[in-house]
């Protein structure tokens, strides 16, 4: 039987997860053509999705209003403010390269997702945002943040993760965090690549550089944190218009959004 596709706000699933659940089936959604994971329920063959999440996917800021009562749906409006040297420090500058902030950092890079990357004299990473207000900060590396999330590098010795240990030989793991600064999923890598077309692709077991000892293996997570794939594969990169470019037992090739792969 077709199903409906609906939007509902957060508050609303808020209630509506304790009365229904969420569906035990995940549905397949698109969103401009590419595979979009989102949380869904099902009430009467209808399928929901959160109105926030699935209005972020397509560029859209969603506020809440609780005097009014009332939901907002705009486009972005970030600044483009670019991170330009000064002497010896950067700067970041509006669109008529004007300084639009009196902080000077040791290294900076162009505003991305609301949240510019900045680094400060004792080359710890951090984040600002529009305001240049630093809203994270004490990292060791990351990436710019995109659709809400950046990657974290942090050094370490061994972690464990899923009953596994690795230790890598530049003493690095990667996780994900949130605009908040928040850990996502709770999971850790020795390997892990920014979001793209829905999925991340990580790195699940070997060596952060490769060793002739220690087999590395890849795979892809979803949004949640969870595998979106039982494919493992030699090494894997991240999607870039419905393929990506893999090796698996030893052949490349690349899989398309369905995993299948396809041998070069």
């Amino acid at each position: 039987m077709k199903k409906k596709l609906l939007l509902i706000s957060g508050i609303i699933i808020a209630s509506t997860f304790v009365a229904y659940g969420m569906a035990e089936d995940k549905f397949k959604i698109y969103v401009n053509g590419a595979e979009t994971m989102l949380n869904q329920i099902v009430e009467n063959d209808t399928v929901y999705v959160p109105l926030r999440q699935y209005s972020n996917r397509l560029g859209y800021n969603v506020d809440w209003n609780a005097d009014s009562n009332s939901i907002t749906v705009d486009d972005y409006s970030y600044p483009a403010y670019k991170a330009v040297k000064k002497g010896d420090v950067y700067v970041y500058v509006d669109e008529n390269g004007r300084q639009v902030f009196d902080d000077e950092y040791t290294y900076a890079m162009d505003f991305s997702d609301g949240m510019g990357y900045v680094q400060n004299s004792d080359y710890e990473v951090g984040f600002i945002n529009v305001n240049g207000k630093v809203v994270i900060d004490g990292l060791y590396n990351a990436t710019p943040f995109e659709n809400g999330i950046a990657v974290v590098t942090e050094p370490v010795d061994e972690i464990d993760t899923e009953g596994d240990s690795f230790t890598t030989d530049r003493e690095l793991s990667f996780y994900f965090i949130d605009k908040a600064g928040n850990k996502m999923f709770d999971r850790v890598f020795p390997r892990a690549y920014p979001f793209s077309e829905g999925v991340a692709c990580v790195q699940i077991c070997g060596t952060y550089v490769p060793s002739r000892n220690e087999k590395n293996v890849y795979t892809y997570i979803d949004r949640s944190g969870e595998y979106a794939t039982e494919q493992r594969f030699d090494y894997a990169d991240s999607f870039k218009d419905g393929k990506a470019i893999v090796t698996k037992d030893g052949v490349r090739g690349y899989i398309d959004r369905n995993f299948e792969f396809h041998a070069e």
